[in-house]
């Protein structure tokens, strides 16, 4: 199979087919054939397929099947074959030769190059590959892919290492620019999972008081989750945004983040929000005064009067 790879009389889609099947190998000499193949690539369609491969999920000799494998991240399809793109490149001198491809002219070869690499996180040359084509690059799809792949890393990684806070900053800093909604969306999750720094924390709190909207939202929304870490700064920002001169979708997002914490205060500025004009921030005022024996009586009385059902059906589940 290695010599029909280089074989380049053979049909091409043959070829393609070896290449694939050998990026499914937990082999050493496949890889490097496969690393070699790309470095002597002309041809962005022959790029595409090696590079595909070399991010292929590897088996061993002890699995049968190779291909449509369970759970997988990205599939790539050709002739029939699938691949499950998910592989670690270990290889220094294999990850290189990938990550020269993030800055290649066509796209479509950057995003499989940005594939074969979003599992390689734990390797701090791709991390830092990774934050320097933020800025860099034009296409709002690998940037989000980029910061989905860094952003998890700071989830799941280390907590002790010295890198994490740089990185952490670099994807809240791409999240916060204009231009990043796809970033934001891809961010969101892994950043929700995990206590970020008092400095993170203060960042989020000045974006979510101040427009546009949809930064506005994102911000509120990773915010909100870090109420056991930082109630205080929380509950702030959201009392600041749970008033009529704020927009209704920004008053929701408030009363969302105010359900998660338990003061007095925070009970009082959900109370008065049950009265709100809007009945989507009605309805997540209810939600967040759930097990608050202080609002029994405004919540039987939402559940009965309250014009929009979905405003009492909440009511009334909050009282159960």
């Amino acid at each position: 199979m290695l010599r029909d790879l280089r074989d380049s009389a053979l049909p091409a889609e043959y070829r393609r087919m070896v290449a694939l099947v050998l990026g499914t190998l937990e082999n050493s000499r496949a890889q490097q054939a496969l690393a070699a193949a790309l470095q002597e690539s002309k041809d962005d369609d022959w790029s595409t397929v090696l590079l595909h491969a070399l991010g292929a999920e590897k088996v061993g000799d002890e699995d049968d099947e190779i291909f449509g494998l369970p759970d997988s991240p990205f599939v790539y399809e050709l002739s029939g074959l699938r691949l499950t793109i998910r592989s670690d490149l270990a290889d220094p001198g294999i990850r290189r030769t990938v990550l020269g491809f993030l800055d290649h002219a066509e796209v479509d070869v950057r995003r499989a190059a940005a594939r074969a690499l979003l599992h390689s996180t734990a390797h701090e040359d791709l991390r830092r590959h990774f934050l320097e084509r933020i800025p860099r690059e034009p296409d709002e799809g690998l940037r989000a892919g980029y910061g989905h792949a860094l952003a998890t890393w700071v989830a799941g990684g280390p907590v002790t290492s010295p890198e994490r806070g740089d990185v952490l900053r670099a994807v809240v800093d791409a999240a916060l620019l204009p231009g990043n909604e796809g970033l934001r969306f891809r961010v969101e999750s892994p950043l929700s999972r995990v206590p970020l720094p008092p400095t993170e924390i203060g960042r989020l709190a000045e974006a979510a008081l101040q427009p546009p909207m949809e930064r506005q939202l994102w911000s509120l929304t990773v915010l909100s989750k870090q109420s056991s870490s930082a109630p205080a700064t929380v509950e702030d920002v959201c009392r600041r945004l749970a008033t009529p001169g704020s927009d209704e979708k920004v008053r929701e997002y408030a009363a969302r983040g105010l359900g998660g914490i338990r003061t007095s205060s925070s009970e009082t500025t959900l109370l008065a929000l049950l009265q709100d004009t809007s009945w989507s921030v009605r309805l997540a005022a209810a939600q967040g005064l759930a097990k608050r024996p202080g609002a029994a009586v405004a919540l039987t009385q939402a559940a009965s009067a309250d014009p929009d059902e979905r405003v009492r059906r909440a009511a009334r589940d909050a009282l159960k």
